[in-house]
């Protein structure tokens, strides 16, 4: 199958459908995003997490097992920072596990193989990442697929399908999403038929208003930083990187002192 085939499958959406339909779409039901590097996949994952809920978290109780399994993962640590928290809570939505499949190989997921007690055969211990997925309610994120192994991608190929791998059974609220970069710019694998029909597919096509936004947030979290040079050059970037990647021609006028840009066409 060529590439644009593959493409094709997909459905393109812009950052805010793709946050609602994460949002929407039941646990038994994988997700794919799919795009170019930097557009905000990750971030919009980790987003539409904090907008799902599970009452298994109503449970203090649950809440501390869940925290001393996973709380060294690092985007746990980042949510709990942002709530003001050490242990979680249910309005802090569902946690997001993730891994990078692009760094991994099977015995990353099928685990280290044990002798049993009687010695006459053997069973695979999983990696932590992929119990505690089973344990806990969570949003399991797959980065880079397409980027994997052929191994690791089976491995990923079951669990979508199933929801269970090697015998361990993913929890009942766990979702599952991938992320891929597409294009012919990126060295990736292709990928079948098969493994995008395990998925709801769609192409994330965030829209430059959408950029804006994020602009006009990053803006305010500077409100309470020191006008430093490094502070007016972080500024700088980020207004130059959406204005190269986004618009063919651009008009600079000033508006009670204030630089604008007026984009004429987009790309």
């Amino acid at each position: 199958m060529a590439k644009n085939e593959q493409i094709s499958l997909a459905i393109p959406v812009n950052m805010a459908s793709f946050m609602r339909l994460a949002v929407a779409i039941g646990p038994n039901i994988p997700l794919c995003v799919r795009g170019r590097h930097a557009i905000g996949k990750s971030e919009g994952v980790h987003q539409a997490a904090e907008q799902i809920f599970s009452n298994f978290y109503k449970d203090e109780e649950n809440c501390k097992r869940f925290t001393e399994a996973c709380g060294g993962e690092r985007s746990i640590q980042k949510r709990l920072k942002k709530f003001n928290k050490t242990v979680w809570s249910y309005e802090m939505g569902l946690p997001v596990i993730e891994r990078r499949l692009s760094q991994m190989t099977e015995g990353d997921i099928i685990g280290l193989p044990f002798a049993s007690k009687d010695g006459a055969s053997t069973t695979f211990k999983p990696c932590d990442w992929l119990i505690n997925s089973c344990k806990f309610p969570a949003v399991l994120f797959l980065d880079e697929r397409n980027r994997a192994l052929p191994g690791v991608k089976q491995a990923v190929f079951q669990l979508m399908d199933s929801k269970a791998f090697y015998g361990n059974c993913l929890h009942d609220e766990t979702r599952i999403i991938v992320a891929e970069n597409i294009g012919a710019s990126y060295e990736v694998n292709q990928t079948d038929p098969a493994e995008v029909s395990r998925a709801a597919t769609v192409t994330l096509v965030p829209g430059v208003d959408e950029w804006l936004i994020l602009f006009v947030r990053i803006q305010k979290s500077w409100n309470g930083m020191m006008n430093t040079r490094k502070t007016r050059s972080i500024q700088t970037d980020v207004v130059g990187f959406i204005l190269i990647r986004f618009c063919r021609k651009i008009t600079v006028m000033s508006v009670q002192g204030t630089i604008c840009f007026i984009c004429l066409q987009v790309q």
